[in-house]
């Protein structure tokens, strides 16, 4: 799944709130205290994630790449298999950035692997609007908070 979506925000706010996510996603699943400064490639924990169709799985999260403000990648590995996420950010102007939003999953086998191309086709519409959706929120309490 790919979205692409202007954001009235800079490119530095925007990262911020990324990094500040990071954070409170560790904090509420290790109840540990990582500073964005901590985040670095490689940095790994573990979580319980559920799916699309409500399976809790444990998984581990990867930070894959961080490069301030203009990319963060992560893999959220499980048995299933690895579903990827990565932000790029690409400022257009003062308080004007383009956000290139992209998931993918590679399954861990042939069979969930196709399993998960079928549940893409079926959820992609939604996937994009709830991706939408929260792009929209970032950029409105950036703004609200600033």
């Amino acid at each position: 799944m790919h979205v692409e979506k202007v954001l009235k925000v800079g490119a530095e706010e925007f990262f911020e709130q990324i990094s500040h996510s990071v954070e409170q996603d560790i904090y509420a699943t290790t109840n540990k205290k990582v500073k964005v400064d901590q985040l670095k490639e490689g940095f790994t924990y573990e979580k319980n994630l559920n799916n699309k169709v409500g399976k809790s799985n444990r998984v581990t999260v990867e930070i894959v790449e961080i490069h301030s403000p203009s990319s963060y990648i992560a893999k959220f590995m499980s048995r299933d298999g690895t579903n990827t996420i990565s932000y790029r950010i690409e400022e257009l102007g003062p308080q004007q950035i383009k956000v290139y939003y992209q998931e993918d999953f590679k399954g861990a086998t042939k069979a969930k692997n196709l399993n998960a191309k079928i549940m893409q086709l079926l959820y992609n519409f939604n996937s994009k609007k709830r991706t939408n959706k929260l792009l929209c929120n970032i950029e409105t309490y950036i703004i609200d908070n600033r």
